[in-house]
């Protein structure tokens, strides 16, 4: 089910044909959707990566991975809807394979004449990091740094490879890779994979009266040797047709535009009437979403979202044997005790074990198991309002009516303020659950994530004793030991080296993939310098994308120095300082900020705004920086005053793994998922 008022909408089309439209529609109707969103308590997100950027210009040749995983995250954080197609008469950019499975390269390469194979061995590399293996088209260098240069090397590939796969047995799958456009294959994966694509994606199709089939219609048809590309006609036309046949009718619509032979232009007839269309058909999604969303009340939000954060952090657990025996003794004890403290450094994997012992909590027999991750979301980011959720919780799960509950004791107590009477409602439900002798468990992890936690005293909300059917548990940074007055202290140990092996192979066999004897060994020798669990954690996000031709190696002994490196590589990769503006407006923000606050905080930077458009470039071409980013139509992008959406998520997915994504009024906001950080 919906949990999250977040409306991330992908935004599919070809590169020059659809200007004006997506110009229309992020001038015109993308504000109202926000302004829809926001007065329902939630956001609206478009995401347009052909906006202000020619795809066929990224150096480093991993156009079509950001664009899959831009639709999947969009797919992850909007259930519906997520994906609109704008499509016209160009078919588009053709891309080779950025990656050719091991089988099938080895099937293309017994069928190639020598010369053919040479060229091929030049552009893709083995990479036996993956499972299977697979090779990987390389990047483009300096010597192609312009399209015109590198579009000849492409198009004899794509011959090569089109003209050897035909010849094989391939299935339809194996084939999209080699003889789709980049739009098709992002169609493919919002429109036509989803089972239920057909109840909330959209398409728009355009007509262009009397378009000529010559080179004055090259940026609304795909024109090769000067006339119509009878091959990319023939594949729009069946990627039309399967859009009709998946989607609702109700969810196509077709408009018509007229050539402008004086302009080599076109003017859509009606471009008001489209945007309304977009904007009716995205609103009503979105208002049945929110009702949906609105059926759930908050309480049951909470316990979903905190179920989520169980479920990831227990991915690839492994050992710690010896701390999970020692809970579940202290869970099946049946005499009177005190609550149980989890203490150890930051980093140390207490999230971990406690995500594991809910687990195992949740098998025993009648036990109702209530637990929180705090700080992982607002209402467990604060003591009044973490136990004002497990109150809740408790009481619904004793048939309880919690405010009338809550008013006795109000009144019978004449308590004023609301802390207090939290505390005494929880000390009330507790003896409500002695009575009535059902089983109750509690986890409450990272209690140091509470704010001015400094000031808690976590006597005056767990009492001293508990009665046998009612046990607790806390975690709790060991420099906060001293707190643990009325509780016992589990200490965690640090991680032992072969259990730390164990959970990187089996984090790295989840994904399919491993490391190189001697990458692997960098990341084990420095987890042996710190011993913990945080540092493997980091070391894996880094590494799950080498490549086994990479020279890439962890030589950090600290978590100060994996961190530094970490941040150091993303400035070479991107640019330095947009990633520490970045990083600095993520720091800076009370508690996180979401995507679009971001984007806007760009904008505002004026000084930021400068370091884009200062850079001059041949033609329509603005060459960003030094990192292969190319912006196109700078006076479209200064007069819409956004910071390109592919700067910034082609940065936002390498820093991903280390954000978590709290819900918030309207919204998600970014924080680093770790204190450490």
């Amino acid at each position: 089910m919906i949990t999250t008022k977040i409306f991330r909408v992908f935004i599919s089309s070809t590169f020059s044909d659809m200007s004006h439209e997506r110009r229309y529609l992020q001038q015109n109707i993308f504000p109202k959707l926000r302004e829809f969103c926001k007065q329902n308590g939630a956001k609206f997100q478009a995401v347009d990566l052909r906006w202000g950027v020619n795809e066929e210009t990224q150096q480093d040749q991993k156009t079509m991975q950001l664009c899959l995983k831009e639709i999947k995250r969009c797919q992850q954080i909007s259930p519906k809807p997520n994906f609109i197609v704008l499509i016209g008469n160009r078919y588009g950019w053709q891309p080779i394979p950025d990656i050719i499975p091991e089988k099938e390269y080895g099937a293309i390469m017994s069928e190639l004449t020598l010369d053919n194979k040479e060229l091929v061995e030049i552009w893709y590399k083995e990479d036996t990091n993956a499972i299977p293996s697979e090779f990987v088209l390389q990047p483009k260098g300096e010597q192609y740094k312009e399209y015109t240069e590198w579009e000849k090397v492409e198009s004899k590939l794509r011959n090569i490879l089109r003209l050897t796969v035909d010849k094989l047995n391939f299935t339809l799958e194996q084939r999209i890779k080699y003889f789709t456009s980049a739009t098709h294959q992002e169609i493919m994966r919002g429109a036509l994979d989803p089972e239920d694509a057909e109840k909330h994606v959209f398409c728009y199709f355009r007509n262009i009266n009397d378009l000529p089939e010559n080179m004055a219609a090259k940026d609304y048809a795909d024109i090769v040797e000067g006339k119509v590309d009878t091959y990319s006609t023939e594949m729009i036309d069946q990627l039309k047709k399967k859009l009709y046949q998946k989607l609702d009718q109700s969810h196509l619509y077709d408009y018509p535009a007229d050539w402008l032979p004086n302009n080599k232009d076109i003017k859509v007839k009606d471009l008001e009437a489209l945007g309304n269309r977009v904007f009716e058909d995205l609103k009503t999604i979105i208002n049945s979403d929110l009702q949906e969303i609105n059926s759930l009340s908050e309480s049951e939000k909470e316990i979903q979202f905190h179920s989520e954060v169980k479920t990831e952090l227990t991915k690839g657990f492994a050992g710690r044997e010896e701390t999970i025996d020692g809970i579940l003794k202290y869970l099946s004890g049946k005499e009177q005790s005190t609550f149980l403290c989890l203490t150890g450094p930051s980093g140390s994997g207490k999230s971990s074990v406690m995500a594991k012992a809910i687990v195992e909590a949740e098998k025993l027999n009648g036990a109702t198991v209530v637990y929180r991750f705090a700080g992982t979301s607002p209402a467990s980011s604060e003591i009044l309002t973490l136990f004002m959720g497990i109150n809740e919780q408790i009481a619904k799960g004793l048939e309880i009516d919690l405010p009338q509950f809550a008013e006795e004791i109000r009144i019978n107590q004449n308590i004023l303020d609301d802390k207090r009477l939290q505390q005494k409602v929880f000390t009330g439900l507790i003896n409500k659950v002695e009575e009535l002798q059902k089983p109750l468990i509690l986890f409450i992890d990272a209690l140091d994530q509470i704010k001015n936690i400094e000031y808690i005293k976590i006597q005056e909300w767990i009492p001293d004793h508990l009665p046998g059917n009612i046990k607790i548990i806390i975690s709790l940074l060991e420099k906060y030991r001293e707190k643990v007055i009325n509780g016992s202290i589990h200490d965690l140990p640090l991680l032992p080296s072969d259990i730390a092996e164990k959970i990187l192979r089996g984090w790295f066999s989840q994904i399919n993939r491993t490391l190189t004897k001697t990458q692997f060994e960098s990341i084990i020798k420095g987890f042996n310098e710190t011993g913990l669990p945080l540092f493997v954690k980091i070391c894996f996000e880094l590494a799950k994308e080498w490549r086994s031709f990479d020279s890439k190696f962890i030589l950090a002994k600290s978590m100060d120095e994996l961190l530094t490196g970490y941040f150091q590589t993303l400035e070479t990769d991107h640019d330095a300082e947009i990633v520490k503006t970045a990083l600095g407006y993520l720091l800076a923000g009370k508690d996180g900020l979401t995507e679009d606050e971001i984007l806007d905080l760009f904008v505002f930077d004026n000084r930021k705004q400068q370091e884009i458009y200062k850079y001059e470039g041949p033609s329509l071409w603005e060459y960003y920086l030094d990192k292969r980013v190319f912006i196109t139509h700078r006076a479209e992008i200064e007069q819409m005053g956004k910071f390109p959406v592919i700067v910034w998520s082609r940065m936002l997915l390498d820093i991903l793994p280390f954000l978590s994504e709290r819900d918030i009024p309207g919204g998600r906001a970014f924080v680093f998922f770790h204190r450490i950080m």
